[in-house]
């Protein structure tokens, strides 16, 4: 079993050092082409060169201010080198800029905040995950927006909205 994992992702790696050389003589002749540019930051980020991935994608913001994909690899590229501000950052600029905003969006959102220690805007994108508009959504997700923000609402020190809320996520 080990043996056969090795050989799935030694072909992993050869398929991504394809796909960045694909992409550099795209980009070669194309080089201002925003959407090559985050895919060459997904490549980049694939192979775990984060600081390549960046300076492609900031190039793609620049060149495309609302390109909703460079802002979430940026973000993850960020995560990935510790810098978490910047990755909110650029996170929220992601749902600024995403029509149409998943559930799955909002929770991330909430969790980036809540690590971050704004316990007021967890919340705020956790209950839009569960009730945007304040319609509840019956995704599969509901049970873990619920107990996301019953986590939030404990800690700040409301055990009532909490011990509701975690039943709530129970009851799904």
């Amino acid at each position: 079993a080990c043996l056969h994992h090795l050989g799935i992702a030694q072909r992993r790696e050869a398929q991504a050092a394809q796909d960045n050389i694909a992409c550099q003589l795209k980009l070669a002749a194309d080089p201002e082409n925003p959407d090559l540019l985050v895919a060459m930051g997904i490549i980049c980020i694939g192979l775990g060169r984060h600081e390549d991935a960046v300076r492609a994608l900031e190039k793609a913001v620049g060149l495309d201010m609302k390109n909703a994909g460079a802002h979430y690899h940026l973000a993850r590229s960020f995560s990935a080198q510790g810098a978490a501000e910047r990755a909110l950052v650029c996170f929220q600029r992601y749902i600024d800029f995403t029509p149409g905003k998943s559930a799955g969006d909002y929770l991330n959102l909430g969790c980036l905040l809540a690590a971050r220690g704004n316990t007021a805007g967890a919340i705020a994108a956790f209950g839009s995950a569960i009730t945007p508009g304040g319609a509840e959504r019956r995704e599969p997700w509901n049970g873990a927006g619920y107990v996301l923000l019953a986590g939030a609402y404990a800690k700040k020190k409301q055990p009532g909205k909490a011990i509701a809320l975690y039943n709530k996520a129970i009851r799904l």
